[in-house]
């Protein structure tokens, strides 16, 4: 055998041998889009808690688009990148998408959803749909108390289907809503199953969304007349749409999709607001929920009233206590005399040089006494 066709044989084999060994090592690859919390630990730098927060990261913002992109998730820069973009990949971005709790969130209507505190329905990522009567409600979304939610009926027939169809909405807290766009407002933190029915002329179909309400506990951290900082003390961003800061007869509505992230704070200048409290006493962060005039000028006005009462209630307890206090004052033993008692004898030894005549009862009257005293101080002129 000539010496080139073995020498070509022996690259062949060689290449063939390492097939396997490629297979294998991107196989072993951890897909950040999918993978759980125990996976992910097992990276290099990366421990529980930054498993966490790149499992937070993509329910909030979506599907990694590239190993890159993981150096947005809080704590991990340049140099723990350099660690892992050999063992990580981001895998089919648009095949599925990743879960709270690390699992893959799979759905026969669309093919991902991930959660998002954005107001509007329009998905982060692209959705394939299917044709009718085929429904999607929307993707997983998180939400704060308070906060208005909008969602949206996603179809795979003409956009003219909607006329001649039926959809009824079940937001999982008693409440329930008709047509293909709508808004909700949640009352209560917690864990909703969102339930689309849809009846179409050519027949019926059912969809479900999860929604995650938490209470961001937001809080004025600190008001000058310049600015007033808001601090959210949740573990989730929460959409601020929905509250209205308040200072006297002054209210600043938050416009849609004020996000503040989680555990952070945000500053808000009185030349946005146009409110200038002299500290966070003056202010007041009302949840209106649907943010029409009349329902925040009756929000506003029943908050007034409140503090009203309070104080009111706090002036009725201050007089109490000092009139129990005054109560325990022991009396005076000698009542001090009064002041015209002491006029009447200072002067009563007082002769007057040149009387003038006068009527009794002028006489024995304060004008008397007055009369005598600056005489009196006259002749000792």
């Amino acid at each position: 055998m000539p010496r080139f066709i073995c020498r070509k044989l022996f690259i062949l084999l060689f290449v063939l041998a390492l097939v396997p060994v490629f297979a294998s090592a991107q196989a072993s690859l951890v897909n950040i889009n999918t993978a759980g919390l125990e996976e992910l630990d097992t990276l290099p730098g990366i421990g529980p808690a930054y498993a966490e927060r790149i499992v937070d990261y993509r329910n909030t913002n979506g599907p990694f688009q590239s190993i890159e992109e993981i150096q947005n998730v809080s704590g991990i820069g340049p140099s723990t990148f350099a660690d892992l973009k050999d063992l990580i990949t981001v895998g089919d971005v648009g095949a599925s998408s990743g879960t709270s709790d690390g699992n893959v969130n799979q759905s026969t209507n669309q093919t991902s959803q991930n959660e998002s505190t954005h107001y509007s329905a329009t998905p982060v990522t692209s959705v394939s749909k299917t044709s009718s009567p085929s429904v999607g409600a929307g993707r997983d979304r998180i939400g704060a108390v308070g906060s208005p939610l909008e969602f949206k009926v996603e179809t795979g027939g003409k956009s003219d289907s909607y006329r001649q169809s039926i959809f009824s909405w079940n937001f999982g807290d008693g409440v329930q809503g008709t047509g293909p766009l709508v808004t909700h407002v949640y009352d209560y933190p917690g864990e909703y199953v969102v339930v689309l029915s849809a009846n179409f002329p050519e027949g019926e179909a059912l969809a479900r969304v999860n929604v995650k309400i938490v209470d961001p506990g937001i809080a004025v951290v600190s008001a000058t007349p310049e600015r007033i900082e808001l601090k959210n003390n949740s573990q989730h961003e929460a959409n601020l749409f929905g509250r209205v800061l308040v200072v006297g007869d002054h209210a600043f509505v938050f416009p849609r999709d004020t996000i503040i992230k989680a555990g952070r704070n945000l500053f808000f200048g009185s030349r946005v607001t146009g409110l200038k409290p002299f500290g966070t006493h003056d202010v007041q962060v009302v949840i209106v929920g649907e943010t029409e005039n009349s329902k925040i000028a009756a929000k506003v006005e029943e908050k007034k009233m409140e503090r009203v009462a309070y104080l009111e209630s706090q002036i009725l307890a201050l007089q109490q206590n000092l009139q129990k206090k005054m109560a325990v004052i022991p009396n005076l033993a000698v009542k001090p005399p009064s002041e015209e008692l002491i006029v009447e004898e200072e002067f009563s030894t007082f002769e007057e040089p040149n009387p003038v005549p006068q009527t009794a009862s002028a006489r024995t009257g304060w004008f008397e006494v007055l009369k005598r005293f600056f005489l009196r101080a006259n002749n000792e002129r």
